[in-house]
This record gives C-alpha cells, structure tokens and sequence, in this order.
C-alpha cells in the first residue's frame, strides 16, 4: 500500500490537519463520546495489520471521529439533549429537517464507530458456526454473502456504508426475519427509528424505487409535516416539535438491525489504497472482520447486545 495523499480532497485534509482532538479527560459530556476502540494504542502506532497504515487510522478514527465529536459537542453545549448519547440524538433528530446538523454529526460518528468496532485485531477470523448457518439461510453461501456485500460497497457512487442488516417482517421481537444488504449513503442511518435520515441510495444519481430488499422511505419531501411551519414550545424539550411526534416508523421503513458495517468514504482508504484500490480495501477489510462481535449483535441469538450498543 502506498501513501499518496496527494488524492484527497485539499479541504478534507486542511480540515482534519489542523484539528487536534483534546485528550478524552478534558473534553465536556464524555458520555457521548464514542468510547476509543479496544485496540487503539497498539491501531495507533502499528496502523491495522493488512488494513490500514498508521496514518490512515490517524486520519480514518483518532481525526475524523475526534472532530465529528468536538462539534457534536459543541452544538449542544448547554442545550437540554447535552446528556444524550449518539444513538439517542440520532432518533430524536431524525424527523425534523430543522435538526440536520444534529443528526448529521450524531450519525457519522456512530456510524464510523461501529465500523471500527467490528474490526479484529488478527485476519480471518472463523465465523461461529451458528452465525455461518444462520447467514446461508439466505446467502446460501459465505462466497456471496462476501461478493455481494463487496460488489455494492464498491459500486457505491459516493462516500457512506454498506451494512449487513436482520431484517424482521413483523413486529414481535421473537418474528423470524432475513438478512439484507443495505448501503447508506453520507450520514444516513440504518437504525430502523431513525429511517426517516436512512437515506439508502445517492439521490442525485438513482431513484429509491430502483432499491431491491429494503424499503426506502416513500419520498420524504412530500411529507405534510415538513411542508408546513408547525407551532411548538422551543426547539427541545418536552413540548417541543420533536418531542411531541410520535417516535414511529418512517413509511416504508424497514425494521432492520445492523451488525457489522464497512466504510465507503475515501478519507478512510485513499491514503493507502489510491484511487484505483478501492476493492483491494474492501478485500482486506473482509478478512479482518470480528464474527464474534457480529454473532453477539445478531438479532437472530438469543441473548443479542443489540440493546447494549
């Protein structure tokens, strides 16, 4: 792999060199911040082996992650939802076009949290056996789980994730479901409270109608509540506009979980891979992947940490 740093984009890289994250203990509201991956010290000086280099992974986590919370904690400092944590603000930020800046920063450091969360420390780690079962019910085989997730990752024609999600086809927590592949775009989410901002195709090049297996949100902009001036008492609490809607579904909305996720935006792998080696990354990322993390998460376990994330 090499470094060259001369294909990034000249402000993503003027942005992230001149911040500098404050240590952890100095920074206000801790328990919003993403806690630091289990193996960051060793990540910090000897980059992901087969991965990431160590510049990378100072760009890709310590950087970007230290600023998408810097300013998350800026823009609510001594507001009431100060004390929320990223997955609470991202929920209740999801429906009001007015809180985008929440959500956005709130999402991508989630987002990228999760991701670096489900990286092993070594290479190609088995699958549990009850997790590789429970996939081939509907890949049939871990060759087109890997191709299919890979294939839209690399196809994706801007920066963002692709997940692999559960998706359930009722509301009961004990309904059977399936697995999907679901690609998120910018900071979209996949979580299913907050599919209203799921925003899972590049609206400036397809259309949500063209998605196969997951349910895009029927057209946003049509929605009559985001036509319209709605009075409200304040911007948060209680009574405010956010507050007094209901916390359901977007339409159309998929119930999903996700579990394991890749990153797709290019400050994470241009600096090693080059414009060219996109899939090349997406290969190594596949053999680095924590199954264990991924088997914990699965919905379809009993005893899941899905809750606990």
């Amino acid at each position: 792999m090499t470094t060259p740093s001369r294909f990034f984009r000249p402000q993503l890289l003027r942005s992230l060199a001149r911040h500098t994250p404050r240590p952890l203990q100095q920074r206000r509201a801790l328990h919003r911040t993403p806690a630091e991956h289990p193996h960051h010290d060793r990540f910090s000086t000897e980059g992901i082996d087969g991965l990431l280099t160590p510049e990378a992974y100072d760009m890709a986590w310590t950087r970007y992650q230290g600023l998408m919370v810097e300013k998350l904690n800026r823009l609510t400092a001594g507001e009431p939802i100060a004390d929320l944590q990223p997955r609470e603000l991202i929920v209740w930020a999801a429906r009001e076009p007015s809180l985008a800046h929440y959500f956005n920063y709130a999402s991508s450091a989630w987002n990228n949290d999760f991701f670096f969360k489900g990286i092993s420390a070594h290479s190609d780690m088995p699958c549990p056996p009850s997790l590789t079962n429970d996939l081939l019910s509907t890949f049939h085989s871990f060759e087109t789980l890997k191709t299919t997730l890979l294939t839209t990752a690399d196809a994706m024609f801007g920066p963002g994730y692709v997940w692999l999600v559960y998706q359930r086809f009722g509301k009961a927590s004990t309904t059977r479901g399936t697995w999907r592949i679901l690609p998120t775009y910018l900071a979209g989410s996949p979580l299913a409270d907050a599919h209203w901002r799921q925003q899972p195709t590049n609206m400036t090049l397809e259309s949500p109608d063209s998605l196969d297996g997951i349910t895009a949100p029927n057209n946003a902009l049509r929605r009559p509540e985001q036509q319209s001036v709605q009075n409200a008492a304040g911007q948060f609490g209680p009574h405010s506009a956010a507050a007094r809607k209901p916390r359901d579904r977007a339409p159309g909305g998929a119930d999903v979980t996700p579990v394991l996720c890749v990153n797709t935006w290019e400050h994470v792998w241009l600096m090693d891979y080059g414009v060219e080696g996109k899939m090349e990354y997406l290969e190594n990322w596949w053999r680095k992947i924590d199954w264990d993390r991924v088997a914990a998460l699965s919905p379809s376990r009993e005893g899941h940490m899905q809750q606990q994330y």
